[in-house]
């Protein structure tokens, strides 16, 4: 819609120029797009997981040779990845669909931030990264979906795993401020320039810096927003730092 002022001859004229566009047509062609994208999701992710445990049988065999053993490894960890995009772009659909309902339960951040810690550690030591981790002891349990949450943290992670030059630092934060929860991940990773710190949380976002398929800050940001909370990044020449703030409570049913 476009509304414009117009002025006439007389003083006491002019008036409003509005201008509509059906988009009726552009809403189905994208309703039919997202439903085809399922679809595809859907079909591709059936024959993964025989793949999977095929795989997997065969890793055990006594009788492999190392070589064969690596490579049966390596499609292991090609066909996770896989799986794990699949499963991104078909959890993004539901979420934009507000199809994937938010399973409230109080959490505690701290152990959900361990929990992480706990998985992201070996990959942290390899890269001899310096990671500190502060709860604010005041913080109350938080009201959340847990396995988004945490999904959403293991993106973060993620994200500052790969792209911390080695010997850098990584700072977890969590403390309440107004009534929310705020979950900060800083690391002394790659610059992000302003304008493109918006375009990073789209779906195959190709943001220098943070590459890989575009989904993980795409979900990570309509998990969030789920909630009723916001996630924004603060980026200098000192590092990145991802902001989560989310209601302690949840929303009233």
């Amino acid at each position: 819609m476009l509304c414009s002022p117009v002025r006439g001859e007389e003083p006491a004229g002019g008036g409003w120029l509005l201008v509509l566009r059906d988009i009726t047509a552009e809403r189905e062609r994208d309703r039919l797009r997202e439903e085809m994208i399922r679809m595809l999701m859907h079909d591709l992710q059936n024959p993964l997981g025989p793949i999977h445990l095929a795989l997997e049988e065969l890793a055990s065999y006594p009788d492999l040779s190392r070589e064969a053993r690596s490579l049966v490894h390596t499609a292991l960890r090609g066909l996770g990845r896989l799986q794990n995009l699949i499963s991104s772009l078909l959890d993004l659909a539901r979420l934009e669909s507000g199809r994937l309902p938010v399973e409230w339960e109080p959490v505690d951040i701290r152990g959900l931030i361990g929990e992480a810690m706990e998985e992201w550690g070996p990959m942290f030591q390899r890269r001899k990264l310096q990671v500190y981790m502060e709860v604010a002891p005041e913080l109350p349990w938080v009201w959340m979906d847990r396995q988004l949450i945490s999904r959403v943290l293991w993106n973060l992670l993620s994200n500052a795993a790969k792209f911390t030059p080695v010997g850098g630092e990584i700072r977890i934060r969590a403390y309440p401020q107004g009534g929310m929860a705020v979950l900060e991940v800083f690391n002394s990773g790659s610059y992000i320039p302003p304008e493109q710190r918006l375009r990073i949380f789209e779906r195959f976002s190709t943001t220098p810096g943070y590459g890989g398929h575009g989904l993980g800050l795409a979900f990570s940001k309509l998990a969030v927003e789920a909630h009723g909370g916001f996630i924004e990044v603060e980026s200098d020449r000192i590092g990145t730092t991802f902001v989560i703030r989310l209601p302690l409570h949840p929303p009233p049913s």
